[in-house]
């Protein structure tokens, strides 16, 4: 059986292309377009300071939502950098995993965390 699906996208040069995605195989085509949420730490020099958060978007698309003008903790510095990401299956878990995170209140914890390759 041939599984397929018409994807209309937005390019970045404001474009919408139509793709069409075709498998056999119908375990890879529910992962691929399985909904995944991230769970993030974003990293400000300038402030010396993280930001945890968690999305359902792209995580590069949320690191440009946090670098436009907006109102919010990150408004104070343009200079937030991705230091790490972790993928889940279903929101809940994303979100579990933001406020764990979070729940530690130590930048040195979490600056560890990341330089020790996000095992813990």
């Amino acid at each position: 059986m041939l599984y397929s699906v018409e994807l209309r996208s937005r390019f970045s040069e404001g474009k919408d292309r139509n793709l069409l995605y075709s498998t056999t195989s119908q375990k890879e085509f529910d992962i691929i377009f399985m909904e995944q949420f991230t769970t993030y730490i974003l990293y400000s020099k300038s402030l010396d300071a993280f930001y945890i958060g968690y999305t359902g978007d792209d995580i590069s698309i949320r690191l440009t939502k946090h670098l436009c003008e907006h109102k919010g903790y990150t408004a104070r510095a343009k200079d937030w950098e991705i230091a790490f990401t972790e993928k889940f299956n279903t929101k809940k878990e994303a979100i579990f995993r933001e406020k764990e995170l979070k729940s530690w209140k130590s930048k040195l914890r979490i600056k560890q965390f990341i330089d020790r390759g996000k095992t813990e």
